[in-house]
């Protein structure tokens, strides 16, 4: 742990500080922290060691949920982490979307309390309501806002009815089923990833059918054509062991670029650990000697910095007469896994996570389980010493059968849990507010991108950032990729692009690499930034964006590209300005030859509002406008609405939000 007021680190500190302050995006906040942060360093002529992190139990608006999951994520872009939820409550299968309203606070007689407030949104009928179900966020159609994929059971009894399906998000007018594509399985695990590097999230599942089935796939996202065009899902057969009561992740163990994937979880007759390493989409178990777990839960972090990260992973391990719960930790040296020594507690049926919760600049371990599946349930922290070494250092109120939601829900910069689950006694939903006095500084943003081209694909590059706590081996790294100027149309960030706020406690898409290879191009310019993430997942501004232009593309793999003696143009809605907007705005788009086009409003449930254009037009850029009425003259009801513009066979749909 570093000890900060030292000389050495003083001058380390000054240093880093000529570094951020002429790259940082400086918020009011931030900039407070960091004022507090120096006068700590001035105030004191002895050494400050990283001062102690605590949790406060803070009252909240969620109900206790049964049987369910819990997903983290700032699901309607205001910086704030909400929540995403099924499970059983108020006797039913039910499912919710719990807006993040900052927190209440209130004085009476009995004293201060303060209370999370968190709106139940009830997003529409589409909402999956289920149990025994598992949610996975990610922006499925790289339109710069949370989606999720969902599946799970209708019914809390044998037999199951399931259901499964993607959900596409309408910001504050709910979501949208897009389709299933995926298998409606329970009592399993979902997880978005790139497998194949062509910007769009691909999705692993596991988990049990209605008939009893246990399966593993891998789902491809096929967009037919980009941006426009909705989101299909095929699996491709990748022959992987099924398992249900289970766990799956992704992650580039071995460092080449691409992303492999570990499954846990019991098969019909056992239970299974593995790590398939993913060679061009083809997945091959890598032979690993791991703990066979089920109801597992499994997580991959940097925790000795050393950039590959390692595998935390807890469950139930088969034994005499009763399930016990495990946990184990396997050090990453170069792709090749090895158990290490240390004394985590078991955690049956919970959740086992890596994130840096006293903001010192190294991964600890949050444990939620117990010790077999009816005794002792737990939430523990283990805190990372360095070395290898981690001790016990908060605990929490533990729960087994649990949902667990991670992230920076109060916006001070540091991971706050809520645990619903079964504490041993009856059900119980607690939120956990950190409160560590540690400043968690931001990195610098990445410099010196380069690109290099060959055919559609492109291989984009930056030098290391700089970071007061996580080293630099330690750093993650995260990049968007649009076919406008400040755009993610191909590869989404999951970030405030202006601020680097992130929108996911999750890893970036690049990992700890300095570079990121996109197949399956167009001809045409795309425009590109990158920002560093540090252990706390804590991201920073992005880098200045530069471009690079795909010129020599033909036809090869599943995405349908242009021949290069097309134009380099491509149809698109390239922006509405302003959006959101009160009385009017302008629509741009590009279009690459001569052509028929139709522009049409929609509704949410596609019905016609407004025809703003059908008619032959010419090449180039077109500006249309609306002033938020139908074809009366009658102004619309704020919200969401779909301007959907056709021309020939293509097809691009962009949302606008009339206030």
């Amino acid at each position: 742990m570093m000890i900060l007021g030292s000389n050495k680190h003083m001058n380390r500190f000054k240093a880093y500080f000529v570094v951020y302050s002429s790259h940082l995006f400086l918020t009011p906040r931030f900039m407070k922290r960091l004022i507090l942060f120096c006068a700590a360093l001035c105030a004191f002529g002895s050494p400050i060691h990283a001062q102690p992190f605590t949790y406060q139990f803070i009252n909240h608006q969620m109900p206790i949920i049964q049987n369910g999951t819990l997903a983290t994520g700032d699901m309607n872009n205001d910086g704030r982490m909400d929540y995403v939820t099924t499970g059983f409550w108020s006797n039913i299968p039910d499912g919710t979307i719990f807006r993040n309203q900052g927190v209440q606070v209130t004085v009476d007689l009995s004293g201060v309390t303060i209370t999370q407030l968190l709106q139940d949104l009830r997003p529409g009928s589409d909402m999956p309501k289920m149990v025994f179900g598992t949610i996975a966020l990610g922006d499925v159609d790289n339109d710069g806002d949370l989606d999720f994929a969902a599946s799970g059971a209708t019914n809390t009894q044998a037999p199951y009815t399931t259901t499964a399906g993607i959900f596409t998000n309408l910001l504050t007018s709910g979501i949208r089923k897009l389709g299933t594509y995926i298998d409606p399985l329970y009592s399993g695990d979902l997880a978005f990833g790139d497998f194949d590097n062509d910007g769009r999230l691909d999705l692993a599942q596991c988990g049990a059918s209605a008939e009893g089935v246990y399966s593993t796939k891998i789902f491809r996202n096929d967009w037919p054509t980009f941006p426009t065009g909705a989101p299909t899902f095929k699996d491709i057969g990748a022959g992987l062991i099924g398992v249900a009561f289970c766990d799956v992740a992704w992650n580039d163990i071995d460092n080449d670029g691409d992303l492999d994937l570990t499954v846990s979880g019991a098969t019909t007759t056992s239970s299974h650990t593995r790590v398939y390493r993913n060679t061009d989409g083809r997945f091959t178990d890598m032979g690993f000697n791991l703990v066979p777990l089920v109801f597992s839960s499994l997580d991959w972090g940097d925790f000795d910095h050393d950039g590959d990260d390692d595998l935390v992973i807890s469950g139930g391990k088969y034994g005499p007469g009763l399930l016990t719960g495990v946990t184990k930790l396997y050090r990453n040296d170069a792709g090749s896994l090895t158990e290490m020594a240390v004394n985590f507690p078991g955690a049956f049926s919970g959740k086992t996570a890596w994130t840096d919760f006293d903001n010192d600049g190294d991964l600890d371990v949050l444990l939620i389980g117990g010790d077999t599946a009816i005794t002792n349930p737990r939430a523990r922290v283990m805190q990372n010493l360095g070395g290898g070494n981690f001790r016990p250092a908060v605990n929490l109120i533990g729960a087994m059968l649990a949902a667990v939601g991670i992230g920076d829900i109060d916006g001070d910069a540091d991971s706050d849990v809520m645990i619903q689950g079964y504490n041993g006694v009856t059900g119980a939903a607690s939120y956990f507010r950190n409160d560590t006095p540690n400043l968690n500084l931001l990195p610098t943003a990445p410099k010196n991108l380069k690109t290099e081209v060959s055919g559609n694909t492109v291989t984009l590059s930056w030098d290391a950032s700089l970071d007061l706590l996580t080293p630099e081996k330690g750093l993650m790294y995260n990049a968007r990729i649009g076919t406008t100027t400040g755009g993610q149309q191909i590869l989404s960030a999951m970030a405030n692009l202006t601020t680097g706020l992130r929108r996911l406690t999750a890893h970036g898409n690049a990992g700890h690499r300095r570079s990121l290879t996109i197949r399956g191009l167009k001809n045409g310019i795309y425009y590109w930034s990158v920002q560093a993430m540090d252990s706390g997942f804590a991201g920073s501004a992005f880098a200045e964006e530069t471009t690079f232009s795909i010129t020599g593309a033909q036809n090869e793999g599943s995405v349908e590209v242009q021949e290069e003696t097309l134009p380099t143009e491509i149809f698109q809605i390239t922006s509405s300005y302003p959006n959101p907007f009160d009385n009017h705005t302008t629509l741009e788009l590009t279009v690459p030859a001569p052509g028929k086009l139709q522009v049409r409003v929609l509704d949410l449930l596609g019905k016609q509002v407004r025809l703003l254009t059908d008619t032959t037009v010419a090449s180039g850029k077109l500006q249309l406008g609306w002033d938020a009425a139908d074809a009366t003259g009658r102004r619309l009801p704020a919200g969401m609405y779909l301007v959907e513009a056709r021309y020939g066979d293509q097809q691009t749909v962009q949302k606008v939000m009339v206030r």
